[in-house]
């Protein structure tokens, strides 16, 4: 396949791909999943709830540590089935997919079905292009490796702390789409603090300003979101794309990793370990992405010779002894 080196180049790819894919075996794949996502935010909601639970019944530094991880973990969940509903994955109308997301998804993680669906178009569109707003050489929202360019061979944790420490995308992570839409997620939020002091604080506030009490919910649920959520996010940015080529075409810069460890639980629930294959196809809603992986594996050459891993350290071809590729800005000398 030609490498993606435009918008156009990047259509022209997935179409054909698409191409040699049965329609029937697409619309079954393609049909939204409905009470599916339903079933998936809730039980990401209750993870949430229950993280706060769990340091209000007992609070201290301890506890409080232990909510922060498992609220990640709740957080990661309602970022992936946002992430399909930006798709139209969750239901066959669009206003309804919002509706959604702006109720339960988005706001949450300080954004909008607009906004989230803006930038994450033109990194479908423009994947593996220096105008890729999450992988693209130079671009301001890139992560840190990709703005910077690096020589020499790195593996992902020398990559993600490289990564990770990166305060202007800190921020930009931090603050998200506040800015852009401050009137809709300050009133979200607004109802949130209120009914959080109402419903899930202790009689014995654990916060508190002067005589004011502060809730613990919103305290912990952005503590979680600016520390472990953060790096649990630039981590998965690197497994998705992190070290690969980005003019080899989109089925060569995406990984599909190993499916069904705690580790892909954790970091990539709801099978948002299938990057690869959603990029290829991504009407697929997520529940569906593995049945079409398994078919795809059988049917498919150009996929079938992708970049899959089955573990993560052991064997030839795993996923975190891979060593990365790493383009060279010009100008940038290997001792840099």
């Amino acid at each position: 396949m030609e490498p993606a080196t435009s918008k156009h180049t990047v259509f022209e790819e997935l179409r054909n791909f698409r191409s040699k894919i049965p329609r029937d075996k697409l619309r079954n794949w393609e049909r939204p999943e409905g009470w599916e996502a339903v079933r998936k935010f809730t039980q990401d909601w209750a993870i949430i709830l229950a993280s706060h639970r769990i340091f209000t019944y007992h609070p201290s530094v301890l506890t409080f540590v232990a909510a922060a991880f498992l609220m990640a973990w709740g957080q990661r969940g309602i970022a992936c089935v946002g992430h399909d509903a930006i798709h139209g994955n969750l239901a066959s109308h669009r206003k309804v997919n919002d509706v959604i997301t702006n109720i339960f998804l988005a706001p949450p993680l300080l954004s909008t079905a607009t906004s989230q669906r803006k930038q994450h178009s033109l990194h479908h569109h423009l994947l593996g292009t220096k105008e890729d707003p999450d992988h693209g050489e130079d671009n301001e929202t890139s992560l840190k490796h990709c703005r910077m360019g690096k020589v020499g061979q790195m593996n992902m944790f020398s990559l993600f702390l490289i990564d990770v420490i990166d305060p202007p995308f800190w921020s930009t992570y931090a603050l998200a789409d506040l800015k852009d839409a401050f009137v809709p997620l300050t009133l979200w939020w607004t109802i949130v603090y209120f009914l959080s002091l109402w419903l899930l604080e202790p009689a014995e506030a654990i916060f508190t300003i002067g005589s004011i009490r502060i809730s613990s919910f919103v305290i912990l649920f952005h503590t979680a979101r600016c520390t472990v959520s953060y790096c649990c996010y630039v981590f998965r940015e690197i497994i998705d794309h992190g070290g690969l080529d980005p003019k080899s075409g989109v089925l060569q810069f995406g990984r599909v990793t190993p499916w069904g460890s705690l580790f892909q639980v954790y970091f990539q629930p709801h099978d948002d370990n299938y990057h690869l294959l959603h990029h290829a196809l991504p009407r697929i809603p997520m529940s569906n992405l593995r049945p079409a992986h398994k078919w795809l594996m059988k049917n498919c050459e150009d996929y079938a010779k992708a970049n899959h891993y089955d573990t993560y350290f052991e064997g030839s071809h795993a996923l975190f002894t891979e060593q990365l590729f790493a383009f060279t800005k010009p100008g940038v000398r290997e001792n840099d």
